[in-house]
Parts: structure tokens; C-alpha cells; sequence
């Protein structure tokens, strides 16, 4: 249907160029002929000329759809690279977002311990000063009973001493 309404405007596109009937020859039969002939042939012309470009057209098509393609290909192959160096990108984001979380947490943890950390260095501060005047009470105790042994191997020892000397007085001399 397509190829007869080429045809069609075609052989009218001919016949406004070249004229109908201009000429004296063609007025007889042979003449008419002979001009059937030359449309006739041209038609075939035109109609080779309509199937080539037809053909380019169709080669064209096929090269541009392909091209295309191609070039699709190459885009959504870009768009996943992205999309995967974006998801990586994501991840990283997320992982350094854990980690200052984890850090902001740490640290408001080291604020809030801030009053017990006193109290305990406090509480500290008061078994370290008991423990010190438990020593000095042990020390004390030790060298009372140490002076307490002292005085009385002392005075065991004059006693001894005043025994000896008066027993050697009784004794004429003699220990």
C-alpha cells in the first residue's frame, strides 16, 4: 500500500517537472508510448532509488540501534560503578559514624563518672589514710611491747646483775 502511494507521488512528482504533453511528438500514440516508456523507466529508477534509501534507512536503523545499545550498555555499566563506589562510600560513612557514636558514648560515660570517680577517690583517699594509722598503731604497739620487753629484760637483767654482785659478796668474790 505504502509502495503505490510512493509510486503514485513519484510519477506526479515526474510529471510536474517534466511537463505532460508539452511536446509535438507526443501527441501521437508512439509518442505517448515512447513517453510511457521514459516514466516507465523512470519509475523503476525512482523505485531502485526508494528501495536503496529503504535499505540505508533499514542499515542505518539497525547501526543506530546498536549504537545505541552500546551506548546504553556503557551508561548502565557506569551507573552500577557508581552505584557500588556510592554504596561503598555508604559504608564507610557508616562504619566512622559507629565508631564516633561508640567515642561520643565513651566520652559522655567519662562525664557522668565524673561525680563517682571524685567519690571514689574520696573513699579511696579515707581506707588509704586508715590503713596508714592502722601501721603507725602496729608500729606503736610493737615498739611499746619492744620497750615494754626492753624495761623488763633491763630490770631482769639489773636483777640478775644485783644478785650476782651481792651473792658475790656472800660468796667472797665469786659470781
Amino acid at each position: 500500500m505504502n509502495s503505490r502511494r510512493i509510486s503514485t507521488c513519484i510519477l506526479l512528482a515526474v510529471c510536474l517537472v517534466t511537463g505532460c504533453g508539452q511536446s509535438g511528438d507526443k501527441e501521437t500514440v508512439r509518442g505517448l508510448q515512447e513517453e510511457n516508456r521514459v516514466f516507465a523507466a523512470r519509475i523503476a529508477e525512482l523505485e531502485d532509488q526508494v528501495r536503496t534509501l529503504r535499505e540505508e534507512n533499514k542499515a542505518a536503523k539497525s547501526l543506530m540501534k546498536k549504537e545505541f545499545e552500546e551506548h546504553l550498555t556503557k551508561v548502565q555499566q557506569l551507573q552500577r560503578e557508581k552505584t557500588a563506589q556510592l554504596e561503598g562510600t555508604i559504608a564507610e560513612l557508616r562504619l566512622e559514624l559507629g565508631t564516633v557514636q561508640r567515642e561520643k558514648l565513651l566520652l559522655q560515660e567519662t562525664l557522668d563518672q565524673g561525680p563517682r570517680v571524685q567519690e571514689a577517690i574520696g573513699v579511696r583517699f579515707s581506707i588509704e589514710r586508715a590503713i596508714w594509722i592502722l601501721f603507725l598503731v602496729v608500729a606503736v604497739s610493737l615498739v611499746l611491747l619492744l620497750a615494754s620487753k626492753y624495761f623488763s629484760l633491763r630490770s631482769q637483767l639489773y636483777s640478775y646483775i644485783v644478785r650476782n654482785v651481792a651473792g658475790a659478796r656472800n660468796t667472797g668474790g665469786r659470781p
